[in-house]
Order: structure tokens, then sequence, then C-alpha cells
């Protein structure tokens, strides 16, 4: 009898024993799920090339680049000359010459007319025999046969002439003259400038002719200072 509760106290110690171990967890079965390490993706410390900035969509607009030389002009500007010691300013007017290829500034009181094939007029509205004359002269004029031909034009019509060497007057206009002359008969007298030209002014040929009472021309080496390529 003793023995056999011994042998029932032992089984129900196994039962116990087993039933304990199914509900034990050890630490390291508590832990999380182990999670795979992601790989690193390596980092592209690469620029962007200029090719890439400077491509643009077809459909994009792209500006045109700005014309070299392009000069705006306001319609009118005040003009500025010397008469008789005094300074004078007047107002002038954009004039342009399809004749010619050029535009400038007409001084008020002052009327511009495209005279013929390679030459332009300048005329004082209260006095007409005032005038002068535009000739634009081409890139590659010869400036020695040029010359003479200066000189025997004014001859044609005056009685004495003569090339302006000394006492050219301070004026912007004459920084690239080539040669000037005078001219004089009894009523009429005329001055001729040879201009050479640059990047935004052709060859000028200017002649101004006026009444003997005529102190300067000053009023047209203004207007004429103004004379650009178009």
């Amino acid at each position: 009898m003793k023995h056999r509760k011994m042998t029932i106290m032992l089984a129900a110690l196994i039962a116990l024993l087993t039933a304990c171990s199914t509900q034990y967890t050890s630490p390291e079965q508590e832990k999380d799920p182990a999670v795979e390490p992601v790989p690193e993706q390596p980092v592209d410390n690469t620029e962007p090339s200029q090719d890439n900035n400077n491509s643009s969509d077809p459909d994009t607009p792209v500006s045109a680049p700005a014309e070299e030389n392009q000069t705006i002009r306001l319609p009118e500007t005040v003009l500025t000359y010397e008469m008789e010691g005094m300074k004078e300013e007047k107002m002038g007017y954009l004039g342009e010459s399809k004749n010619q290829e050029y535009s400038f500034y007409v001084m008020e009181g002052y009327q511009f007319a495209e005279e013929e094939p390679g030459r332009d007029i300048v005329m004082l509205e209260a006095n007409r025999d005032i005038y002068m004359r535009i000739e634009v002269l081409p890139d590659d004029v010869n400036f020695v046969e040029l010359k003479e031909n200066t000189k025997a034009t004014l001859e044609a019509g005056f009685t004495e002439v003569f090339e302006i060497t000394t006492g050219i007057p301070k004026h912007e206009l004459f920084e690239d003259v080539v040669y000037m002359f005078a001219a004089h008969n009894n009523k009429m007298k005329a001055e001729a400038y040879v201009i050479k030209g640059n990047k935004t002014r052709p060859h000028l040929r200017i002649t101004c002719v006026g009444v003997e009472e005529v102190e300067s021309f000053s009023p047209f080496w203004a207007m004429a200072n103004t004379i650009l390529r178009q």
C-alpha cells in the first residue's frame, strides 16, 4: 500500500514538472524576431553635368542672344550747340533716311528731306538758303580721290576754295575728321567735312551752305553728330 502511494506521488510530480516546462519561455525566445539588415545604398556624389543643366524641353522657348551694337533711340532728345559764344539748346526729333539707311536727330526749326539717291538735305525752315547736305560714303571709299572730288565740287559753285588745316573747330564731330574745306563767293559760303566712320557711324561727307552772314554751322554739327547706322 505504501509503495502504491509513492508511485502515485511520483507520477503527479512528473506531470507537474512537464506542465511547467511547456509554459516557461527562455529570455532569448521573448526577444523580437531578428530583422535582416538592409544593405546600404551607395551615395552618388557626382555633380550634375552642365549638359543636363543646359538641356531644355523642345517646347520651352529659348531667348535669342541680344544683337551686338544694337542701339535703342528715343523719339526725341535735347541737342546742344554754341552760337555767338552762347550755349543753346533745342529739341531734336528722330528722323530716318531710307535712302541711305541711317537715323539722326533733326533739330526743331529745320526740315529733313531725302534729296536724291545718295544725298539727303536738312534745311533751316526760316531760310532755305541755309542747309546741310548729308552723303553716306561706301566702307571702301578712297579718301584720296574723294578729296579731289570734294574740292572740285566746291570750286564749281564758289570762287574761293581752300582746305582748313588749322583752327579746326573743337567739336565731337571733328574728332574723326579726315579733311575739311571752306569756300566763299560774294553772297554765300560753304564748308565740307569728310568724317571717318566707325562701328556705329558710316563714313560721311557733310556739306554746309549758308549766306555770308551766318556765323557758324554749329546747329548742323550737332545734328550730324547724331548720325548712326540702321
